[in-house]
């Protein structure tokens, strides 16, 4: 059996990837709150705020890419967030698929799948996959 080198398994992260991440989950994060209380993006930061713990001003400098380091603990924060709306997400789509399923009406077998699809990405997100 072949050794196997630790240090190739070690992926190294550089700031602007922890940053580069954090401001998609920003985003993420503030699209989904508008699509859910019906406000425009940056009305939404307040609730993605209150919902991380995070200074709104933060939010806003992440999103514009004004901050250069991400500090762990907001890192955490929109980590833990984003975690959250996928896992409702999921819980969201497994209830839609089995709704579908139950229904008597004359579903289209391409709803279905298109249901599933949803689900098998948004479980590969959760997971860390994509």
């Amino acid at each position: 059996m072949p050794r196997r080198n630790i240090i190739q398994e070690v992926t190294i992260m550089t700031a602007a990837v922890y940053t580069d991440r954090a401001r998609a989950w920003a985003r993420l994060l503030e699209r989904a709150a508008a699509e859910k209380h019906g406000v425009a993006e940056r009305d939404a930061r307040t609730f993605v705020a209150r919902k991380t713990g995070i200074a709104p001003g933060t939010l806003e400098n992440i999103r514009n890419g004004r901050i250069k380091a991400i500090a762990v603990h907001v890192f955490d924060a929109l980590r833990g967030a984003v975690e959250g709306e996928l896992i409702r997400e999921i819980a969201r789509l497994k209830h839609e698929l089995q709704m579908l399923r139950q229904s008597n009406a004359d579903y289209r077998d391409d709803q279905i799948s298109e249901v599933q699809a949803y689900l098998a990405k948004a479980r590969q997100s959760l997971e860390g996959k994509q």
